[in-house]
């Protein structure tokens, strides 16, 4: 069997819709809406021992550093965002360390609410929501 060109070019997947996938982007922050982006962003600053390193006037705040492994964003909006938020959170726990229990009170201390909490066979979550009502879990492999 000859291999031309055409037939290579013939076998190769599709393009992907809007084009090719770009190299090197990842995720650089996931942002969060809320009525006051200095007081969540503090608030999130010390769950993760971070620092809130932009303040853009209280418009929009970034906390980076500590045990974060990227940048979260907090940008000012004029109410609340109704209903559930489809993208949420989830904070995994070391090895070793406090075990799930000790870490949702150290964040129910600070002013966290649990919503829910899950158990399966092999994995279980805590489902809480920060003092702006934003969903989050704590999740750990052994229940």
């Amino acid at each position: 069997m000859t291999h031309t060109p055409e037939a290579s070019a013939a076998s190769q997947s599709p393009e992907p819709p809007g084009g090719p996938a770009r190299p090197g982007l990842s995720i650089g922050m996931i942002t969060v809406d809320t009525v006051d982006a200095r007081a969540l962003a503090a608030w999130w600053a010390e769950r993760f021992g971070a620092t809130v390193t932009d303040d853009f006037d209280g418009w929009f705040c970034s906390v980076t550093g500590g045990s974060l492994s990227l940048t979260l964003g907090f940008q000012r909006v004029e109410e609340p965002t109704p209903g559930k938020n489809r993208v949420h959170l989830d904070l995994a726990l070391p090895l070793s360390g406090p075990s799930r229990a000790e870490t949702v009170a150290a964040f129910v201390a600070a002013g966290a609410t649990v919503h829910d909490t899950v158990a399966m066979p092999e994995f279980g979550w805590t489902v809480l929501a920060d003092p702006d009502g934003n969903l989050f879990c704590v999740g750990d492999p052994s229940t």
